[in-house]
């Protein structure tokens, strides 16, 4: 059965979500993964961590939430160019040729993530939950943030959100 892998990267931790890959598809698998930190040498060890994680599945595709500045956040231009070079390390080291990347704002579809976070969890059947459930299980609220947008992202990608 083909996979496809939903990722919400940042430059240390990353929310990995595993979906079958067909129409209304279902949660297989969800990851938080945390890189160890270096200080000149982090983009490459983050891609490494999240793509030993896919190293797991069959996958066929690969999505990746795409950085976007909100006027508030002038500051983030290093940080979407560090991203964009994280994103290009996990594309890269995947060895995937089919790499879609997914704005914000389109799966959240302009409301705030926690709004999206809560439609995306009553979407998910009693096994999705479970699964989602035990990813978080002990994480920082952050932390837990990186795997909640990585299944709504799936979710949305499915048609279910």
């Amino acid at each position: 059965m083909a996979q496809i892998a939903f990722i919400d990267p940042g430059l240390r931790d990353c929310g990995i979500s595993i979906f079958s890959h067909e129409e209304g598809g279902e949660l297989i698998a969800a990851h938080f993964v945390s890189a160890p930190r270096h200080p000149r040498n982090q983009h490459p060890l983050t891609a490494k961590a999240v793509c030993a994680q896919l190293l797991y599945y069959p996958l066929d595709k690969i999505v990746i939430e795409r950085m976007e500045i909100r006027a508030n956040r002038k500051d983030a231009w290093d940080d979407i160019i560090d991203l964009s070079i994280v994103t290009g390390c996990i594309i890269e080291r995947s060895g995937l040729g089919d790499v879609g990347l997914l704005r914000p704002s389109k799966w959240t579809k302009g409301r705030e993530k926690p709004i999206s976070w809560r439609q995306g969890r009553a979407r998910l059947d009693t096994d999705e939950l479970r699964i989602l459930d035990d990813a978080v299980q002990g994480l920082s609220t952050g932390d837990a943030a990186e795997v909640l947008d990585a299944v709504c992202m799936g979710l949305y990608y499915l048609h279910r959100l």
